[in-house]
């Protein structure tokens, strides 16, 4: 029994440093981040700045590779079955924790498949209105749209996590609303400003702000508990204490199996990033938030959303297609 510890220990401590070795020389090669999004888009945006910075911080190149399809699961699928080294990295959204919610017979598990690493980003966003909605407060929208049954229209991609976001406000609020889908975003400008629809969720950022000052638009509520510097006026969803998840983070992740030293040196990359004053003024520029968080938070933050992203697929019916 005491040589079968002893061979036990033995092969634990070998695991263990050469996980260290590992990460040690890590990295000796250049890394590849792969997303899920098509190049130009907000997050391979977000993804290139900062490969650009874990570069400098690594000393190797960092290469952003696009892999588009499946609303972002083939990049998921590819760094699942990648080999466990940090070299072949995720940049996942906020529709990571749906993908059990929308797609049949996912070939991985999103929660068991893949090694958090750390939330890189968020996009701070909430809840517009056509500036020809007579409500000013969120307690007056929701009365307005009472007193107009099927009047009021909000805009949607589809099955995705935005129309996930806007029926929490729903559930929430209690706000009588019809779902009109879009093919995108710039689809559903166009319509908020004619007025053919009366309700969007849209980021929080100079862009907006630039059609509030034109008088199109105008903030009713962030979602999350701080308020944007942008509009400090405008109440947040946890003012409210309604818990509607926030879909604008994105973060990194590696396959499973990845050494835990390799994991938490690319997360103290991203601290780094985070607390970059460049990195910092040019997100306050763009309106976007740097986050880092712990690989146990990241992870925490994903099965929180995946809980009450299936609560709202439950009250409306969606279910894997």
């Amino acid at each position: 029994m005491v040589r079968i510890l002893a061979v036990a220990l033995a092969m634990a401590v070998s695991v263990l440093s050469a996980g260290f070795a590992a990460a040690q020389d890590y990295p000796s090669r250049s890394i590849t981040i792969i997303t899920g999004f098509g190049a130009g888009g907000a997050h391979d945006i977000e993804a290139r700045l900062f490969a650009a910075f874990a570069e400098k911080q690594l000393g190797k190149p960092v290469l952003v590779e696009p892999r588009v399809g499946g609303g972002g699961t083939v990049g998921a699928e590819a760094v699942v079955k990648a080999a466990p080294d940090g070299y072949t990295l995720l940049w996942a959204s906020a529709s990571l924790p749906l993908y059990p919610l929308l797609t049949k017979n996912l070939h991985f598990d999103p929660f068991k498949d893949l090694e958090p690493i750390s939330q890189v980003m968020n996009f701070p966003s909430g809840f517009w209105v056509s500036a020809a909605v007579p409500a000013k407060t969120v307690d007056e929208f929701v009365a307005w749209t009472k007193a107009n049954p099927g009047k009021v229209n909000f805009a949607s991609p589809g099955r995705s996590g935005t129309l996930m976001v806007l029926e929490s406000f729903k559930a929430a609020s209690g706000a009588n609303m019809t779902e009109i889908t879009y093919p995108g975003f710039a689809q559903w400008m166009t319509a908020i400003f004619a007025n053919e629809i009366q309700f969007i969720q849209s980021p929080y950022n100079q862009q907006m702000k630039g059609y509030v000052t034109e008088g199109k638009i105008r903030p009713l509520m962030k979602i999350g508990d701080k308020r944007s510097p942008l509009f400090p006026d405008v109440p947040t969803t946890g003012e409210r204490g309604w818990n509607i998840s926030d879909n604008g983070w994105g973060g990194l992740l590696a396959p499973p199996g990845t050494p835990k030293p390799i994991i938490d040196k690319l997360a103290a990359v991203v601290a780094a990033y985070a607390a970059d004053p460049a990195v910092i003024a040019k997100g306050a520029e763009t309106g976007v938030d740097r986050v880092a968080s712990t690989p146990a938070a990241f992870k925490k933050l994903i099965a929180d959303d995946y809980k009450r992203m299936g609560d709202t697929a439950k009250v409306i019916g969606i279910t894997p297609e």
